[in-house]
């Protein structure tokens, strides 16, 4: 049954946040090995990701970058840089560039992690906590701690019950110690929220904000008012600006 390989796929997510990773690598290596028999390639990179998560949590560095790299592998041979829910897959990505040094790649593939987890929303609740901490992670190794801040102060907004877990507290409070490190000052693209970025990818679909607000099921004033928010914090004034601005900063994708 090829769903069995979904089921796997969360029974090792749900052992990784219960900080049993030795259980969590069989049940994801289950999920990868009965993708590959499906042929369902999302699914494998999605195992692939959850395995290095487990490997980091070992303390098995080599095991984990290997698994990102064929994660990546897969994600890049298939285009899943167009599918929302391959957010995770991505964000580990970042995490993997980082340690590898490749810091141009890790902004590059951070920035794509953070427009498909904007489009994601709430369909994977413990991505919209783990995700932005890890992507505030991978800022703050860029340089870039006013991204981080916003990142984790939407992870804080988001914890609750769908996602308590010893190890999302941990991780919150870890980065949050970084962060309290580093000064920041929030302003320009840096400082756009998740929802910002959110309406910034249906900019080029030349939707106006009523039908944009449609597609996202939340009212016209609120697509208005982050709209408007995303353009002061560009440092813009027209929606073809917007446009311009948010590609060179990496938040949307080549046109």
């Amino acid at each position: 049954d090829p769903w069995q390989t979904l089921a796997y796929f969360l029974l090792g997510v749900a052992l990784l946040l219960r900080d049993e990773p030795k259980e969590a690598i069989a049940a994801l290596g289950e999920g990868r090995r009965l993708s590959i028999a499906h042929e369902l390639p999302v699914m494998v990179a999605h195992c692939l990701a959850g395995l290095a998560d487990a490997a980091v949590a070992t303390g098995d560095g080599h095991k984990a970058l290997a698994c990102i790299r064929e994660a990546r592998e897969l994600a890049v041979r298939h285009r899943m840089d167009t599918i929302a829910t391959a957010a995770p897959i991505f964000t580990t990505s970042a995490w993997g560039y980082v340690q590898e040094g490749r810091f141009a790649d890790a902004r590059r593939e951070a920035s794509r992690a953070l427009r498909l987890t904007a489009l994601i929303r709430t369909m994977v609740p413990w991505h919209a906590v783990q995700g932005r901490l890890v992507l505030a992670q991978v800022n703050l190794a860029l340089g870039d701690p006013e991204r981080a801040r916003v990142l984790v102060d939407e992870a804080g907004d988001e914890r609750g019950p769908a996602t308590e877990s010893v190890v999302l507290d941990r991780m919150f409070t870890q980065t949050q110690d970084r962060l309290s490190t580093v000064s920041a000052s929030l302003d320009g693209a840096s400082s756009l929220t998740t929802a910002e970025v959110r309406v910034l990818q249906y900019l080029p679909t030349h939707l106006s904000f009523p039908q944009i607000a449609d597609e996202l099921f939340v009212s016209r004033h609120t697509v208005k008012t982050q709209a408007m928010s995303a353009y002061r914090k560009l440092g813009v004034h027209t929606r073809t600006e917007a446009i311009v601005r948010a590609r060179r900063a990496g938040l949307l994708p080549p046109g």
